[in-house]
């Protein structure tokens, strides 16, 4: 005959007392036991001690994060950095350390960890939305025209060499490898009046000057926005197409299918597009063009690009910026340099009650 064990008999009583209803004895039984007792009276004191528990840590975190603004404020960014960790670490939805530390990243011109810390602060605080709204959308600008950061060309100076009818130059300064839409696309360092005065300009150069391919295509770029199959467009776009320059006659091809598109020549801007592939243009750079013309979701065919690599160089304008130190810095090159530490901090958001 089988015989249960002691804790098994235990168990067996246990069960057909509480089949039976009579859940009296159980009770008083598993109570009886002291370091269950000893447990229950833990808990409900750390039940009950719970608010005082927050406000501790909510105190610890508040005094924590004032003695990293006082860093912050006397210039010592790298102890003002392992604070703010702190404060993330001792409280990760603490918003107002998580957008400092995305102010730090802005003095530092690093676009991407700004963007991140910015976006980060938001989610955890959306109660900072006025204060940081302002400063994500200029991250994020910053962050798209790195490329243009990092070759030391803008729109600014493109108009300014345009209107000089410096045009020897402006051929050596743009070159192929420019990312030329997003220059002619740069509104950080162009008004909308000197915007409409430099197409009025190249309407005015473009038929009898001497430019590069490259050139020709910035001034078509600049010229998409507000034109369609005007006669100065076409004209480049046609130079564009016969030049010397693969990857310009690559992007010639792709603006002259966008500009059929604009136009409602469906079947010219096919053309226009494939003309552009079998120049040798990646396919990827050209299916989303030739999707949106057939109605295709270009997510189900291509995969998504990889992200923007991160390229740190200084702000072009401190206007978002209290400056607070007015000596300005100076590259090699003798040109001021704006939104570095020494010129320009951001104040973090005050710390939360």
């Amino acid at each position: 005959m089988y015989l249960p064990v002691p804790w098994q008999q235990s168990c067996h009583d246990d069960r057909r007392t509480i089949r039976t209803g009579n859940r009296g004895p159980l009770l008083m039984k598993r109570f009886s036991n002291p370091a269950v007792i000893v447990l229950l009276v833990l808990q409900c004191c750390l039940v009950a001690c719970a608010p005082l528990r927050s406000e501790f840590y909510r105190n610890e975190t508040k005094a924590l994060y004032e003695d990293a603004v006082r860093h912050y404020k006397e210039g010592d960014y790298d102890r003002a950095r392992r604070s703010f960790e702190k404060v993330i670490q001792l409280d990760p939805d603490y918003g107002p350390a998580h957008a400092a530390l995305g102010n730090l990243a802005m003095i530092e011109e690093d676009y991407d960890r700004a963007v991140a810390s910015y976006q980060e602060a938001l989610r955890q605080d959306p109660e900072l939305e006025v204060e940081l709204q302002p400063l994500l959308l200029t991250a994020e600008s910053y962050q798209r025209q790195a490329p243009l950061i990092e070759a030391g060309i803008h729109l600014g100076q493109v108009y300014a060499l345009v209107m000089e009818e410096d045009l020897a130059t402006l051929n050596r300064r743009i070159t192929p490898e420019l990312p030329l839409e997003l220059l002619a696309s740069d509104p950080l360092n162009i008004t909308p009046g000197q915007l409409g005065e430099l197409r009025l300009k190249i309407t005015e150069l473009a038929a009898g000057a001497e430019l590069s391919d490259a050139t020709r295509l910035l001034f078509a770029y600049i010229l998409f926005p507000d034109g369609g199959l005007d006669k100065t467009t076409t004209a480049l776009i046609a130079a564009i197409t016969k030049g010397s320059e693969p990857q310009v006659r690559q992007q010639g091809f792709i603006l002259l299918g966008r500009l059929k598109e604009r136009a409602g020549y469906n079947n010219d801007a096919v053309d226009a597009f494939l003309a552009a592939v079998e120049a040798g243009s990646p396919i990827p750079e050209v299916a989303h063009h030739l999707a949106r013309l057939y109605g295709v979701d270009i997510a189900t065919v291509l995969p998504v690009k990889e992200p923007v690599k991160t390229i740190r160089r200084p702000p072009p304008d401190p206007v978002l910026f209290t400056a607070e130190a007015t000596a300005p810095a100076q590259e090699a090159s003798g040109t001021t340099v704006v939104g570095t530490p020494t010129t320009n901090r951001i104040d973090p958001p005050s710390s939360q009650e």
